[in-house]
């Protein structure tokens, strides 16, 4: 178990036990998105080198973190509000905290080259008020990985079952990143071939009732050779389609001004 550092008060946020039920590092769109990260940094050029601090906020349970530490060979820290999430976390070299980073605690002022937000900015009412608490916790120059879901047109009862107040498309989400004074590097949209299944879900998806059921149906994959075919069609896609105009999620890279 991770020591956890509290650097904030406990509250009641909880993404609900349905949901860390249903995470699995294998599942074919954690490996989808692993290995477009890996692809997008690659395009651009950055570097997860060994002198530089990282943060992700918004860890949730870390296996996020956890895939990096052990492909990049770095240690992370991580942060959110879920204890329950934070209790059962991957084991990491990094720290754990905590933190509500609307804080500011003062020991983390400008201590960040680079913040990781993967699927988390479309939790966030204010999106404003966060983004200048990611701002305080950057050094100068530092930068910010995002990934956020695409379109609100998919926007569905799944979305509202997991927390989302909203999707995103790139003239949206640079928006309202420019001015929060981050300027873009490098953006791809990704999980073109996933749309077709995102639409039937929000077809179909609206014939459940409880959260938890929408959030099974919604990401748990019916047998293993569809979560077989899906990551043939994931290495497929990244292989073959660099640079997507349009794609399930929204992956980009900003620069602090």
């Amino acid at each position: 178990m991770n020591k956890i550092i509290y650097l904030s008060n406990k509250s009641k946020v909880s993404m609900g036990k349905q949901w860390f039920d249903e995470i699995d590092p294998e599942h074919f769109w954690f490996s989808w998105r692993f290995e477009k990260l890996k692809s997008f940094l690659n395009l651009s050029n950055l570097k997860f080198f060994k002198n530089i601090n990282i943060l992700e906020v918004g860890m949730g349970t870390g296996i996020f973190r956890k895939s990096i530490e052990n492909y990049f060979d770095r240690n992370i820290d991580g942060a959110d509000l879920d204890n329950t999430a934070l209790e059962c976390s991957e084991i990491s070299k990094g720290n754990t905290y905590y933190y509500d980073i609307n804080d500011r605690h003062s020991s983390l002022k400008g201590e960040y080259d680079l913040i990781l937000l993967f699927d988390v900015l479309e939790h966030i009412e204010n999106e404003d008020l966060f983004l200048k608490s990611i701002k305080f916790h950057l050094a100068l120059k530092g930068k910010l990985l995002i990934n956020v879901p695409a379109y609100n047109t998919l926007y569905s009862k799944y979305d509202e079952a997991v927390g989302h107040f909203r999707r995103y498309n790139l003239n949206y989400l640079n928006k309202v990143l420019t001015e929060n004074n981050f300027k873009l590097v490098q953006v791809s949209y990704w999980g073109m071939f996933l749309l077709p299944l995102l639409l039937l879900r929000k077809l179909f998806i609206n014939k459940s009732v409880s959260n938890d059921e929408i959030i099974t149906k919604g990401f748990r994959p019916p047998n293993k050779f569809f979560s077989y075919c899906m990551k043939k069609i994931s290495y497929f896609e990244i292989l073959f389609f660099k640079r997507l105009l349009l794609g399930s999620s929204l992956m980009a890279l900003y620069e602090l001004r």
